[in-house]
């Protein structure tokens, strides 16, 4: 489908706005949307979208029902099964049986005293004295892990840390490398 500028008579394409020899306006019926194959058309001034309108209300109601409906039908149901099932075993008699539990084996108790202090006691003694080391609890014994183990400074550390290790139960306690050479070990 092709216009004519009704000025000059020049073919026009429908969509222009204005003719391209002489520049007059063209009329609006020449700037119709019209489907040209590989042009632009104009769009339809009026048009709604209805669909997409119809489909967002419908999945607001759906969303909405099931916020109202779907916390309210489960606890009904929940209580209903739970009653039948309670109804249902009051006939019948179950057999007692008893089962004895099987008893663990002793294991040497840590008195109630916590040793967490006499474990700061032994790392504070060594970053004071540069004796840079690591300290750990493994069952009853206490580890201390460090290079300044045959350091003169290392032991009067230890012996301050002693009487709270023993009374939260521990017995012994190494010294190692760093590569975990035992240096020595002493009871508590």
């Amino acid at each position: 489908m092709s216009a004519a500028c009704p000025s000059c008579g020049v073919g026009v394409v429908p969509g222009m706005v204005r003719c391209p020899k002489c520049g007059a306006g063209l009329p609006r019926s020449t700037r119709a949307a019209t489907n040209i194959e590989g042009g632009t058309a104009l769009p339809t001034a009026g048009a709604f979208p209805f669909v997409p309108v119809v489909i967002g209300g419908a999945a607001v109601v759906a969303f909405v029902a099931f916020l109202t409906l779907g916390g309210a039908s489960t606890a009904p149901v929940a209580e209903a099964d739970a009653g039948a099932d309670v109804e249902d075993t009051k006939d019948v008699a179950a057999p007692v049986t008893t089962v004895e539990a099987p008893t663990a084996p002793t294991q040497p108790s840590r008195a109630a005293v916590d040793p967490g202090p006499a474990i700061r006691t032994i790392e504070s003694g060594l970053r004071r004295e540069k004796l840079w080391g690591t300290v750990t609890i493994e069952g009853d014994r206490v580890d201390v892990r460090s290079g300044g183990c045959e350091d003169a400074a290392m032991a009067p550390v230890l012996d301050r840390a002693a009487p709270g290790l023993h009374e939260a139960g521990l017995t012994s306690l190494r010294c190692l490398e760093q590569g975990g050479r035992i240096v020595f070990e002493r009871g508590l």
